[in-house]
């Protein structure tokens, strides 16, 4: 009766590592060929970590299950190195950020950043407001930032953060930005037009631009906030996902910096997770600050139980990070902040 009962132990150890196995292996194969451009594939990028993760723990579990199987090694070699690319996978991509990292030794101007997507929509102004205090960061950007916060912000911390931009669409309340700094703000642009009724024009890039001057070197800060990728009301199935409008604001925003003339700073709820082409872009000319000096996935969204990574602080290479996280709440937004601490280093001139 043992003897059956772990036999029956093994089999399903082999079940397992087959059926995991070949989700995985399919999930790579189609991101190895196009990264997103099939929709099932695009949908599983934004939890790649967790897949691998899986594919990890299955490898740690069963395998030593299948090890106790005297017969058939060929099958149990074959089916333990079935689940092995996932396993590489998680390693390749996300091993870095659990090892230590040491700071980078260079001199210049240190600051802080901070980026918040507030869900001006359902959040309490009030709890919002503690937590943007609570960062005390030296430049915060602001995602879904309503008309009543905007005047919140301005009418109690305009001694903290003097130099203040935010703008609200009149049909699209809850998708306002806002930019705060305790350094002057010398220009600024806000690209955010809409249509006749009120609402975002999608073939042009939108975002804020602020010309920043630290200590006298001007820098440039984009707040940016691309659509949500598409997904029919009801119908939340993998095959009508749709990236469309996403990739095209990201592509028309990074076609505007990549001509900045000063160094550069994105902050973003970019609506893309670290495995997708939008992420990809990006990172051919920007670093990402999370990705260079955070500890661990970086989870942001939705802020209670947090699932995926889709908000970032971007730089030229004139600044480098020396500290990343994640804030530890959200407050009543289903976005948790992300703080930053950056250096403009002293070769900018």
């Amino acid at each position: 009766m043992v003897k059956r009962t772990i036999r029956a132990g093994q089999i399903s150890g082999l079940i397992v590592l087959l059926v995991w196995g070949s989700f995985i292996n399919g999930y790579l194969a189609g991101h190895a060929v196009c990264r997103d451009c099939i929709p099932p594939v695009a949908v599983l990028n934004h939890f790649a970590h967790w897949v691998t993760l899986a594919a990890l723990a299955v490898f740690v579990f069963i395998v030593p299950v299948l090890v106790r199987v005297k017969r058939s090694r060929r099958l149990r070699l074959l089916m333990t190195g079935w689940l092995l690319p996932g396993v590489m996978a998680f390693g390749w991509w996300y091993g870095p950020a659990f090892l230590p990292r040491s700071a980078p030794d260079v001199e210049g101007l240190e600051f802080t950043v901070a980026t918040y997507n507030v869900e001006a929509l359902a959040s309490d102004p009030n709890q919002t407001y503690m937590i943007i205090q609570d960062l005390d960061a030296d430049i915060i950007a602001i995602q879904e930032l309503s008309g009543v916060l905007g005047q919140k912000l301005r009418d109690g911390l305009m001694d903290e953060y003097p130099y203040q931009i935010s703008q609200s669409l009149p049909n699209l309340e809850n998708d306002g930005y806002g930019l705060l700094s305790r350094y002057p703000i010398v220009d600024y642009q806000i690209e955010l037009p809409f249509d006749d009724t009120g609402f975002y024009e999608l073939d042009v890039p939108r975002y804020i631009r602020a010309v920043i001057e630290l200590q006298g070197q001007p820098i440039a800060v984009y707040v940016f906030h691309p659509p949500t990728p598409q997904l029919p009301p009801h119908l939340y199935l993998p095959a009508t996902y749709n990236e469309d409008w996403l990739d095209q604001q990201t592509r028309l925003v990074t076609d505007v910096i990549v001509n900045e003339e000063y160094p550069v700073l994105v902050l973003c709820d970019c609506n893309a997770t670290p495995r997708s082409r939008q992420y990809a872009l990006l990172s051919r000319y920007l670093d990402e600050a999370y990705g260079e000096r955070g500890w661990g996935f970086g989870l942001t969204f939705p802020a209670d139980r947090p699932m995926i990574r889709i908000d970032y602080v971007w730089h030229s290479d004139m600044f480098a990070a020396l500290e990343a996280k994640v804030w530890s709440t959200g407050g009543t937004s289903d976005h948790r902040p992300l703080w930053t601490r950056l250096i403009l280093t002293k070769d900018y001139s």
